[in-house]
Formats: structure tokens, C-alpha cells, sequence
């Protein structure tokens, strides 16, 4: 899932275009797999790498899909300086053709959970994008 990019107007009438900007910045995304899967969840095989990274206003966002996890157990746990600031944040997204919620705790832990079943064959993490400033 893509956000839209929205032109922003500076208050001397420039605009910018933020994915634009985002892109030239080089904003880099990092594997998740780096930081170690729990609960059974892991990449789904021949498909989108789940990564993370903070894009240059602060903001932590998501991509990519995990498998196979409990639903409702932690997946993965995001680094600190990645994590919401004091509030647990949930996000609506897709987990095997259901409705899905993945929440990100205060402590990084990032749960996703299929309203539709307990084993949960694919989350898509595209839909999570939240502030740390």
C-alpha cells in the first residue's frame, strides 16, 4: 500500500512533493529479518520482504508481508528509537483475505492478529505507519 503524496506548500509559495523528496533523500529500508521473527511468524517464501525504516520526518513505516505466525503473538520486535512513544497503535490490514489488526506496543513489540482464524497464512504490514517524535 502506497499513501498518497500530498504537494506541500512552503510559506514562500514552493512546493514539494513528499514520496519525491523521500526518493532523493534515499531514505533506506531495513530487512526485519535482521532483528529476529518470534512466534513462528517469518517471510512468506517468494514473497515481499518485510522491512522498517523512519522516513525524514520521523515517521516509522512498514512493508512487506509475514507468514505462518500465531495470530495474536508478537512477530518481531522494532528497535529502539522505532517505537511509539508512550501509546500502543493499531492499524486495519489484510491477513489472509480477512480483516486483520497489527498493533505496535511502546516496547516495539509489533503483534499481528487475523480476525479471522488463529494461525495466520499472511499479514501485510503496509498499512503501519506511525510517529516517534
Amino acid at each position: 500500500m502506497k499513501f498518497p503524496s500530498l504537494p506541500v506548500t512552503s510559506h514562500q509559495g514552493a512546493t514539494l512533493n513528499f514520496d519525491r523528496l523521500q526518493q532523493e533523500l534515499n531514505v533506506p529500508w531495513k530487512p526485519v529479518l535482521a532483528l529476529g521473527y518470534e512466534h513462528g511468524w517469518k517471510e512468506l517464501e517468494a514473497g515481499r520482504l518485510p522491512e522498517y525504516r523512519k522516513d525524514i520526518l520521523g515517521n516509522v513505516e512498514l512493508q512487506g508481508i509475514v507468514s505462518a505466525g500465531e495470530s495474536g503473538k508478537s512477530a518481531f520486535t522494532l528497535p529502539v528509537g522505532y517505537r511509539p512513544l508512550t501509546v500502543r497503535k493499531a492499524f486495519i490490514v489484510q491477513a489472509n483475505g480477512n480483516t486483520g489488526i497489527i498493533t505496535v506496543e511502546s516496547t516495539g513489540v509489533v503483534v499481528p492478529l487475523n480476525l479471522g482464524g488463529e494461525v495466520t497464512v499472511y499479514t501485510y504490514l503496509d498499512a503501519v505507519r506511525f510517529s516517534v517524535t
